[in-house]
């Protein structure tokens, strides 16, 4: 997926080609959506997009752009260009987390777990995680990459007619007390509940993560603790992360994640009670094994 977005793709070809910069002219859709327009002038052409975000319009008006003048700058597509994808005005992550709300059950939670591709073009992979239920968004900004996560997601809640139906999510109101529940019910949206006032929102803490591993046998924690703090045993990190495992009895999910990254990149899960995940190569999810734990035990 590596290549230049649209705005910096059309930037480059009109400064290469000497003719004036491209001049965007960003506003309000007005349509009640709380999205945006963009107007964007170059090449003699006029092109529009929208977008939740003003960035979003302007990389959507300029790849309009692209594709109105490709045949009559045929050499326009040989700056490499990341594929462009329109973003729904609609938020997707607020969407998901109403009908959260709405229908009792946990909140979906958001991770960066991957950051590839150079400073000009990067490539951001984020997982959206309901419960059991895992999707990933792959986009040139950590923002878009959120937003086609949640949409994944939002495809499978809004085509089971109960979430909880077959997907092993636990309801929200076995985490309320009673006293609570008629509150909840008059809660419609996601801010309405973070501005309720209730402290037992769904989620997880992090205290909860350390005392999970608190929990260990003390012979497991005893182990790998002496393979934490033991520098120089080890030739490699792959071969401290394997002997740390069998240590903690860890068996780990490893998968290959997609990429168009030169180097293979790889999914770690640790398959616990509460989910821990490694994205990278290697080297780096070895490395980052070796920093977590060291925090958690």
């Amino acid at each position: 997926m590596f290549g230049k977005p649209p705005v910096t793709a059309l930037q480059e070809y009109c400064a290469k080609k000497g003719v004036g910069l491209p001049k965007y002219n960003c506003m309000d859709a007005n349509d009640g959506s709380k999205s945006f327009m963009c107007s964007v002038d170059a090449l003699d052409r006029t092109s529009y997009g929208n977008g939740r975000s003003k960035q979003e319009a302007k990389h959507d008006a300029a790849a309009n752009l692209i594709q109105d003048v490709k045949l009559t700058h045929p050499d326009i597509l040989l700056i490499p260009q990341a594929p462009h994808e329109a973003i729904p005005t609609t938020d997707a992550v607020i969407t998901l987390r109403d009908i959260c709300v709405q229908q009792n059950h946990p909140l979906p939670a958001f991770d960066i777990i991957q950051q590839a591709g150079p400073a000009e073009a990067p490539e951001f992979t984020v997982l959206c995680q309901l419960a059991t239920i895992k999707r990933y968004g792959v986009a040139n900004t950590k923002k878009a990459a959120r937003q086609k996560a949640a949409l994944e997601i939002l495809k499978i809640v809004q085509s089971a007619p109960r979430l909880d139906e077959g997907l092993q999510v636990a309801s929200m109101e076995t985490q309320i007390t009673d006293g609570e529940e008629n509150r909840y019910k008059k809660i419609k949206t996601y801010r309405e509940l973070t501005e309720s006032g209730i402290d037992d929102k769904p989620g997880e803490l992090l205290s909860d993560r350390h005392y999970f591993f608190e929990k260990f046998n003390d012979s497991l924690r005893k182990e790998a603790k002496r393979i934490l703090s033991d520098e120089t045993a080890y030739v490699s990190r792959k071969e401290r992360v394997g002997d740390l495992f069998r240590a903690l009895s860890l068996k780990p999910t490893k998968t290959v994640l997609p990429s168009s990254a030169l180097e293979t990149h790889y999914f770690l899960e640790l398959n616990l009670e509460y989910d821990v995940c490694f994205a990278g190569n290697d080297e780096t999810i070895n490395a980052d094994v070796i920093e977590y734990f060291k925090h958690m035990i």
